[in-house]
């Protein structure tokens, strides 16, 4: 699968190179001298900062092992003068200085005359430190618990797509939940798609925000009917709405009931100490 990807990218680098080399003269010689490799444990441990998954913050990591694989090319253009550069893809193994937790770096350089250029830089697993994190929720039923996991997974993978899908089918699932199976439309028909179904939720949820989450159910209309390509930002904002709504539906009343309980307990022990005086 890399050396597909690594082709594609060569191909590419190459191109852009050649056609600005080619803009003023006619190129008449292109030479791809032999491939380079070199394995290396490593001996100079290398140090180097990136994200780490396990500490959840940017922390110092070493250089445990890499692999190099090399690629020069020459160019002989119509006025005599050469040019020189390379195609560098690097594995390298890295582990982390303070939970000793092990990722790999894959790199892929182009440059000349000892200049190098990142071409593409890749983690795996990929760095955690932009994606959306999960809440807990105390009371959500355990299967739009899943849902909702796997919207979060499919955001993090940038499925946009299947993530909108995601979060309508999560709405329908907790008015199906609360047993909502219809409400009205803006004509004041009674319907049984998402629509009516979202305005059901007014006797859950503010009327205001009821009337927001059809956002959510026309953004889904969008990307799955009409194809149309999402900005992540978008979608990071809809998710935020929904996670913000399930709150509010199943958690707040249950943390509310909680802090009720402890300053009822806490006036009741109170009281019990100043009668004692």
């Amino acid at each position: 699968m890399f050396n597909g990807l690594y082709g594609k990218i060569i191909e590419y680098c190459k191109s852009v190179y050649l056609i600005y080399l080619a803009r003023s003269s006619k190129i008449i010689v292109f030479h791809k001298m032999a491939n380079n490799q070199n394995y290396s444990p490593s001996d100079s441990q290398e140090k180097q900062r990136i994200h780490c998954n396990e500490c959840g913050r940017v922390t110092i990591h070493k250089s445990v092992a890499s692999h190099f694989s090399g690629t020069k090319y020459h160019i002989l253009l119509a006025d005599n003068s050469e040019h020189k550069f390379d195609i560098i893809q690097k594995w390298e193994l890295l582990e982390c200085c303070g939970c000793e937790s092990v990722t790999t770096r894959y790199l892929i350089t182009s440059g000349s005359a000892g200049k190098e250029e990142i071409v593409e830089e890749e983690f795996f697993p990929a760095r955690k430190i932009f994606h959306h994190h999960a809440k807990y929720y105390e009371t959500l039923p355990l299967h739009l618990k899943h849902i909702y996991e796997e919207i979060v997974f499919a955001f993090n993978q940038s499925s946009l797509v299947l993530c909108v899908a995601g979060l309508r089918i999560l709405l329908e699932g907790v008015c199906a939940d609360k047993g909502i199976i219809n409400g009205a439309r803006q004509d004041g028909k009674i319907v049984e798609t998402l629509e009516g179904k979202i305005n059901g939720l007014a006797s859950f949820v503010p009327q205001n925000i009821v009337n927001r989450l059809h956002s959510i159910r026309l953004l889904g209309n969008i990307a799955i009917h009409q194809l149309e390509t999402l900005e992540k930002e978008d979608v990071e904002v809809a998710l935020y709405v929904v996670e913000d709504v399930l709150n509010l539906i199943y958690d707040l009343d249950y943390y509310s009931s909680i802090v009720a309980t402890n300053a009822e307990n806490l006036k009741s022990n109170l009281q019990s100490r100043q009668s004692g005086k």
